[in-house]
């Protein structure tokens, strides 16, 4: 871009500013936009900057709205305001307002407030179902056991499970359940048996209906090894050949799930205070998992993600204030199969 071209799109995006300004009514709205609008990080010579500004007033015009003072502003409040899907997409005023007013953001916290959204909207679908006073007593049962192994996320999942079930079952009440509703549910949607196991259980101490899943055929342990070697090749050959830093983290964070067989969005969370070098090696997860990773992996784990943010977080996404998530690396995974 030239000089004059600079200055004109600086000179453009001052007045739209200043427009916007004037649409904010509380002083300290307007003082967080301005300090927004000159914030080293915005990518002032984006061409579309002027657009932009707009969208970003009215990011700002919502909490104008939506809040009486800065104090009022932090990671549930904004949740409240926007949703998970609006504080995506507004990814750089949340990170701007995280640094200005030094709340903490915490990604898991995040997920949870998603999490009970969900379980919350997913609860009136059936809450006009006969069923519906004896199930909400199962997911009662649930939040009472939620523990760092029982998330909110999983919560959910067992909620869905359970209400889809009884839902097909097409019966009056919770005791009317049979064996043979479950082996014809488990036949159209055998994925769903292990979300489905505490509620069987369930079914059987509180209920007395004595429920069995059907047995399965295991793969032979070849067959699972073989899957495995050949998913740790192909992920181990597309990081050799990425040189985009987003795509060679999600990458690692794919490789580390397989390799040790932990879950993606456990990987995904990973911050530097859970990783130590040892003797050469980096360990993971030294308290819990102790992980030890050497030789290439090791390498290519120093190269891309060793260098964290302020919030400690590796595996970082696109707002720095929260990990890259399991759509993006899937995504990321994807447009890597085109490398090899």
């Amino acid at each position: 871009m030239s000089p004059c071209a600079e200055c004109a799109l600086k000179d453009r995006v001052r007045r739209r500013v200043g427009l916007n300004i004037e649409l904010l009514e509380q002083p300290w709205v307007r003082s967080l936009f301005e300090g927004f609008c000159a914030w080293q990080e915005l990518p002032k010579a984006a061409l579309n900057m002027t657009s932009r500004i707009d969208h970003y007033a009215v990011f700002f015009a919502e909490i104008d709205r939506s809040c009486g003072g800065p104090q009022e502003l932090n990671q549930k409040r904004l949740f409240e305001i926007f949703g998970a899907e609006g504080l995506r997409r507004a990814f750089l005023p949340v990170s701007f307002l995280s640094q200005r007013l030094a709340f903490e953001w915490k990604a898991s916290a995040l997920e949870d407030m998603t999490e009970l959204r969900r379980i919350h909207e997913h609860q009136k679908t059936w809450r006009e179902r006969t069923w519906a006073t004896e199930l909400q007593r199962y997911i009662d049962d649930l939040w009472r056991r939620t523990s760092p192994t029982l998330r909110t996320k999983t919560v959910r999942m067992y909620q869905v499970a359970a209400a889809n079930f009884v839902d097909a079952c097409d019966v009056l009440t919770l005791c009317a359940i049979t064996q043979a509703h479950l082996e014809r549910h488990l036949k159209r949607h055998p994925s769903q048996v292990t979300n489905l196991s505490p509620f069987m259980r369930y079914l059987r101490q509180l209920w007395g209906v004595k429920l069995q899943p059907p047995k399965k055929t295991p793969r032979s342990r070849s067959t699972k090894d073989r899957t495995l070697i050949a998913r740790v090749q192909s992920l181990t050959q597309r990081l050799e050949a990425v040189s985009e830093p987003r795509s060679a983290r999600a990458l690692i964070a794919a490789l580390v799930a397989a390799l040790y067989q932990v879950q993606l969005t456990e990987v995904l969370a990973l911050s530097s205070q859970e990783v130590t070098d040892k003797n050469g090696a980096l360990v993971l997860w030294p308290a819990t998992h102790d992980i030890r990773i050497d030789g290439r992996l090791a390498e290519l784990f120093r190269r891309w993600l060793l260098i964290p943010p302020a919030n400690g977080l590796l595996f970082i996404g696109r707002n720095r204030l929260q990990p890259l998530s399991d759509h993006a690396v899937r995504y990321h995974l994807q447009v890597s199969r085109t490398l090899i």
